[in-house]
């Protein structure tokens, strides 16, 4: 009785030890695509031109002393056309792969009504319409003071609020809707203005499968992921911490921002946070714009813009970590 025990529990040892082997083999066999990025040849260049928070605010005539809700009626005055065309101009002589409208097209004050906002960014579009090139837009709180989603997408013929766009075979570039609330409520015309911005549990997850991934990933969002220390008290979104320890797990290598009109960038982890002045309202960067250069995977970055004291116009490198410009 004692010898078949034993060996019963010998052959039962081999047996669990094999098994944990084999499991460990298995194991070390599994490699997850995000577990190293691709590697870009030096020569590989990708171009893409950036701007953002423009937060149009058209005329409308003004007759008898009312002013008309005229759809027709509608137009763009100067300190707000000027810089688009700048910009359009620019772009074309640029040529980039694509162009980023990081969000807050229009400005939607209280008293604008929908179709108002619709007509607004109906005529911004009409401008991008002269690019031969893609223009992908991101959806900002501004934009939905005045209009719903849908509006949005329809309107600007953009490919949604979240989506990925793969370019060639290194990038994967995603675009988030940060518009929500911390109850992860959406942000539209009738219920407020969610300002820091939160990213929903489920856009959160969606957002997790996106990133699994060997293509070296960068994100474009409305809200910004600066932290409020870095950013002279300026809000970052409400789950800044909790998407930040996501990203941070994988190949995401920058976040690109408007809203909060500071010239900043933060590394963090790997992963670095920017936020971008747009054309109207930063104290002195006016008119703002960008080149994204990527070459051979590092990001080349160039801002333009004009002092709003001096009128004088700037091109010039973004700025490096740690440093902060006022607004």
């Amino acid at each position: 009785m004692k010898k078949i025990l034993l060996m019963a529990v010998v052959i039962t040892g081999l047996s669990f030890g094999a098994g944990m082997l084999w499991q460990q083999e298995q194991h070390r066999q599994v490699v997850e695509p995000w577990s190293f990025k691709k590697e870009i040849p030096k020569n590989d260049v990708l171009k893409v031109g950036v701007i953002t928070d423009t937060h149009v605010d058209t005329k409308r005539n003004v007759y008898d002393g009312v002013r008309t809700d005229d759809l027709t009626d509608v137009y763009l005055i100067e300190k707000d056309e000027r810089p688009i065309e700048k910009f359009i101009s620019h772009v074309q002589n640029y040529n980039p792969n694509f162009v980023v409208h990081l969000g807050d097209v229009i400005d939607a004050p209280k008293q604008v009504t929908q179709e108002i906002g619709i007509a607004e960014l109906g005529l911004v579009k009409t401008f991008f319409d002269q690019l031969t090139m893609p223009v992908h837009w991101v959806i900002g709180n501004h934009d939905l003071r005045g209009v719903s989603r849908d509006d949005f997408v329809t309107t600007l013929g953009a490919d949604d609020v979240n989506y990925v766009l793969d370019q060639g075979e290194y990038y994967r570039f995603i675009f988030v809707d940060s518009n929500f609330n911390e109850s992860g409520i959406a942000h539209t015309p009738m219920n407020g203005d969610y300002t820091p911005g939160h990213i929903p549990a489920v856009t959160v997850a969606w957002l997790e499968k996106q990133l699994q991934t060997d293509r070296h990933v960068y994100i474009f969002m409305h809200h910004s992921m600066i932290p409020k220390t870095l950013s002279g008290g300026k809000d970052s979104i409400l789950n800044r911490n909790q998407v930040h320890g996501l990203l941070s797990r994988y190949n995401v290598k920058a976040v690109f921002s408007g809203h909060i009109e500071h010239r900043i960038a933060h590394e963090e982890d790997g992963v670095t946070y920017y936020t971008l002045p747009g054309t109207r309202k930063p104290e002195v960067f006016l008119d703002s714009y960008y080149d994204f250069n990527f070459i051979g995977g590092e990001l080349e970055m160039q801002m333009y813009y004009m002092d709003r004291n001096t009128g004088e116009e700037f091109a010039e490198p973004f700025i490096t970590e740690g440093k902060m410009f006022p607004q």
